[in-house]
């Protein structure tokens, strides 16, 4: 059997009731960020990583009621675990309860939970302060720039997403303007292309 390094996940406490739990032997590009969050009849993880080692056992000191897991999405790298933990439909922690979003375009089935009571958002693979994956397989560009106007609207004051560190609202609408801006001058650049080569062919034909 591989030996797997005794000490798989760290941990960083952000609040009283939020926890970050990552794998730092991954490469940075497959280390997702999975939520601890606390309730106070129930606890919620959100995303659960790679699956190398487990993760029910690595947080058993931090556990002191029921967890329910939630995959942001189903790529590899948040859903290892999974199986460990019990999912629930409705997000009810007993003191909060979170709002599912169908976040689109990253992949079909991407959600992000939404917290009214502290203006939080999990967003998954949607949004995080870093390059965003719109052309894997599965994506969906019109779904994505849909996902961004979406999330744009949503009176957020902090965000954590499924990769890199947590950010505020300034810098979402600035990851979302860019995202847009950049999708945008693609379009349009693509769209010039496609004028130019119509007109060389009118023109020399």
């Amino acid at each position: 059997m591989m030996r797997v390094a005794g000490h798989w996940y760290d941990t960083r406490k952000l609040t009283n009731e939020l926890t970050l739990i990552y794998e730092p032997h991954v490469h940075p590009f497959l280390r997702c960020n999975i939520w601890h969050l606390r309730g106070r009849d129930k606890d919620l993880l959100v995303d659960t990583g790679l699956g190398v080692s487990s993760l029910k056992n690595a947080i058993a000191d931090m556990i002191d009621k029921p967890v329910m897991a939630l995959a942001t999405h189903i790529h590899y790298d948040h859903v290892g675990c999974l199986h460990e933990f019990d999912e629930g439909d409705v997000i009810d922690l007993g003191n909060k309860a979170l709002t599912v979003y169908h976040l689109p375009g990253h992949s079909p089935g991407s959600i992000g939970l939404w917290d009214p009571s502290g203006s939080t958002l999990f967003s998954g693979d949607a949004l995080y302060d870093g390059q965003l994956l719109d052309q894997l397989p599965g994506s969906n560009i019109p779904d994505y720039i849909n996902t961004m106007k979406r999330l744009r609207e949503l009176p957020v004051e902090a965000v954590h997403g499924g990769h890199e560190p947590s950010f505020d609202r300034k810098r979402m609408i600035e990851l979302i303007d860019a995202y847009l801006d950049w999708r945008v001058s693609l379009t349009y650049g693509h769209f010039q292309q496609k004028l130019l080569i119509k007109c060389y062919k009118l023109l020399f034909k």
